[in-house]
């Protein structure tokens, strides 16, 4: 599914298909700036999933994510300016960058924190927010990330 519909200024509605046998999501719906929601996808087999919404600007809402065999994620929501809502990650184990997205709610980063994966035993991973999304959480939200082995960082 790399590059299916980079570039799809136009696209509002995610199509709903099977995506339960795809490894590679990279870049595949970039520059679609009219997209806002995405429906539930099985990304259980994904395992680079580079660019996919970068860019998506009326992007609100993305539901939880199986994220567990993924290698590659960067720039996942560069430029998503107006993600609100996360469902959050199971099995995330990669850095994650939110800097880009200041309407993202306290809620979507607890959702992102209780389903990544704990990294206390191994290197810690950075979890990296908008500073208005990070100055809304508390002290305690922010513990719960240290003990899992997360670093909350802000831009």
């Amino acid at each position: 599914m790399e590059n299916m519909f980079n570039g799809c200024a136009s696209l509002k509605d995610f199509p709903s298909f099977d995506t339960s046998n795809v490894v590679d999501m990279h870049y595949m719906c970039p520059y679609c700036m009219s997209l806002q929601t995405v429906p539930q996808l099985d990304t259980s087999k994904v395992k680079n999933i580079n660019g996919i919404f970068s860019y998506c600007t009326s992007l609100i809402s993305v539901p939880l994510l199986n994220f567990s065999n993924i290698d590659e994620m960067s720039f996942v929501f560069d430029n998503c300016t107006s993600l609100t809502n996360l469902g959050g990650f199971t099995g995330l184990k990669q850095n994650l960058e939110l800097a880009y997205s200041p309407l993202l709610t306290t809620e979507s980063v607890v959702n992102i924190i209780n389903f990544a994966e704990d990294m206390s035993s191994s290197s810690p991973k950075t979890l990296t927010l908008h500073q208005s999304v990070f100055n809304r959480l508390s002290e305690e939200q922010i513990a719960t990330a240290n003990a899992k082995g997360w670093n909350v960082a802000h831009w």
